[in-house]
């Protein structure tokens, strides 16, 4: 074989090696953007449709929506009513959703279908086809609350609807009961009578602490036979307790106290924010301390401290709470508590401690002198059994000399062997305005 046919050959395989290389790695890229898009695809959000009735010329309907990976698009969250020349739509939120769609013609055939949107256009979640005929029977049409998520009693508005074409009833009524989800049954049932020609009522004073609400509408016929027509059930809004206070505030640095409350099945992440100018300087992870027995939680107080910052300048710092709704299952971002506050001016100060017998001998000075401080104090604690207690304070004016404030004072040491003593200064009038100094501390060996 010449040598310009080996080289030919060797091209052609060189050709069919480069060839299947090319499909394969096409393959492979093809596999690899699939699992990428397969893992990006959130979890469906869910809906149902609890309860559908159909009268003369009304549907009513009861659904229950979540969405655990807030997938959905915000406002298109919908009910629609259709058939082939007629639509209607009623928007929804999360949760449990009563109401209706009247004016409607009889004895017609109709679609009632959940619908959100996820990015990818308007998807069906729940469908039901029904036909509107005369009929009696009544439904729950609106469940509205009326008060702020976080008052400690809410009210809401209840929507109904009683069709009584024959005269078949004779009263209806309204019946109410509230649990928390650790009891088993519903105690006492509040009853609310009811005007058939109305369409609204409203059940207030309800304790707001994560309770279950049921709600049952009722008729009583012209045998006095009580009779059920609707029932719905439904939470009152998620609540948890947590809180943030400002220890003290110096020229450098700001501490905060949180009182984060654990809830049982419920996890929650807290973060403190620090801004200024409306922009994030600082954050911190605050884990409260969670408890197997739920009868025994009880909120857990953490310190923080955002030092290096700027004196006289004005921050804000917030406490964000994030969590899953038990209820809904949609992630929840939700600011607990916000303060504003200003660092104090610059300074600088002096302090010399010299140890006696029985004492301590502090001589304390600070410039420049119109610095905010105007008492100089110390608290002594004992060391009892693994922990400091309080056992002495006192305070002591500045005077001014010069341009400088100026104390001199003695502190007794305790009886006790080990203690601590914490030398501050402080602004009589601003309680977070203190700096500790100076401290003492001693621990006997053995």
């Amino acid at each position: 074989m010449s040598r310009l046919k080996q080289f030919q050959e060797k091209q052609k395989k060189l050709s069919r090696f480069q060839a299947l290389k090319s499909i394969f790695t096409s393959a492979a890229m093809t596999v690899a953007v699939v699992i990428v898009a397969a893992v990006a695809i959130p979890v469906s959000p869910s809906g149902s449709i609890d309860s559908v009735e159909a009268f003369t010329n009304v549907v009513t309907y009861t659904v229950n929506i979540t969405d655990e990976d807030n997938a959905i698009m915000m406002d298109t969250l919908c009910v629609r009513l259709e058939n082939q020349v007629e639509v209607y739509e009623n928007s929804l939120n999360l949760g449990v959703n009563s109401g209706l769609f009247d004016n409607l013609n009889p004895e017609t055939e109709y679609t009632l279908r959940i619908m959100a949107n996820k990015g990818y256009g308007l998807e069906v979640l729940d469908r039901v086809t029904l036909k509107t005929a005369e009929r009696t029977g009544g439904a729950i049409t609106g469940i509205n609350l009326l008060s702020e998520e976080d008052a400690w009693t809410i009210d809401y508005s209840i929507g109904y609807f009683i069709s009584d074409p024959f005269d078949e009833y004779k009263s209806v009524q309204l019946r109410y009961a509230t649990k928390f989800d650790s009891e088993p049954d519903y105690q006492f049932y509040n009853s609310l009578s009811l005007d058939e020609l109305g369409r609204e009522t409203f059940i207030q004073n309800i304790y707001n602490e994560n309770q279950q609400i049921n709600i049952i509408l009722e008729a009583i016929n012209q045998n006095d036979e009580i009779v059920e027509l609707d029932n719905v059930t439904l939470h009152t809004p998620f609540k948890f307790y947590a809180s943030m206070g400002i220890e003290h505030v110096t020229n450098r640095s700001v501490s905060v106290y949180v009182w984060p409350e654990p809830v049982s099945g419920v996890e929650i992440e807290y973060e403190l924010v620090l801004m200024r100018l409306g922009y994030v300087i600082d954050t911190r992870k605050i884990v409260p301390m969670s408890h197997e027995d739920e009868w025994q939680m009880e909120p857990q107080s953490s310190e923080i401290t955002f030092d290096r910052l700027v004196p006289e300048t004005d921050y804000t710092i917030m406490l964000i709470a994030r969590y899953s709704d038990p209820y809904t299952l949609a992630e929840v971002e939700k600011t607990v508590a916000s303060e504003e506050f200003t660092t104090t001016p610059d300074f600088d100060y002096d302090i010399q401690v010299v140890e006696e017998t029985d004492h301590y001998r502090v001589t304390l000075t600070i410039t420049p002198q119109d610095a905010i401080y105007d008492y100089a104090y110390y608290n002594t604690f004992i060391y009892v059994d693994g922990f400091y207690q309080y056992y002495y304070y006192q305070s002591f004016t500045f005077e001014t000399i010069d341009d400088t404030l100026y104390v001199s004072f003695e502190i007794y040491k305790p009886a006790a062997e080990d203690y601590r003593i914490m030398i501050g200064i402080t602004d009589t009038e601003s309680y977070i305005h203190f700096v500790i100094v100076y401290t003492i501390e001693t621990i006997q060996e053995g």
